[in-house]
């Protein structure tokens, strides 16, 4: 007997199964902003399994085109690496068979950089004031992301 999952939460790509299973039956009687939260779902499952790049497959998907934009952009931003070989890979892709537009991928590296680059300017702040104070002065500083 086939089980394509013995748990009762999301499993092994259950999103997957579900929702072709609903497209093939041609069920279309989810709301917009249900069949969005679907695609999402399976979206996260597949970045959790390192397959990012079909993740933004997936987001290419939504109905909305604001919604489309916004989940592929954080996406993107999540996962650009500009020193990555694997991600110049997936890059290509992207543009050449998923179409997605140029302007989004250079829009996520640069946003990207930006919060590295934030992050160190942080980190090398932190280092300075623990030289200034001293290495007995306790100090954490707490990194917190601006969308």
């Amino acid at each position: 007997m086939f089980c394509h999952s013995c748990r009762s939460t999301p499993f092994l790509l259950s999103y997957r199964l579900l929702h072709r299973v609903l497209r093939s039956l041609g069920y279309v009687h989810a709301t917009p902003r249900g069949r969005d939260a679907l695609n999402s779902s399976f979206a996260s499952q597949l970045e959790r399994l390192g397959l990012w790049h079909w993740a933004a497959f997936v987001l290419l998907h939504a109905e909305d085109a604001a919604i489309r934009r916004r989940s592929v952009s954080e996406l993107l931003g999540r996962r650009a690496r500009m020193e990555d070989e694997d991600f110049a890979d997936r890059e290509d892709f992207l543009r050449e068979q998923l179409r997605v537009p140029e302007e989004w991928i250079a829009e996520a590296k640069a946003a990207r950089l930006v919060r590295d680059q934030s992050l160190l300017l942080l980190l090398g702040f932190q280092g300075l004031l623990l030289f200034l104070l001293g290495p007995a002065t306790s100090l954490t500083l707490a990194i917190v992301p601006t969308t």
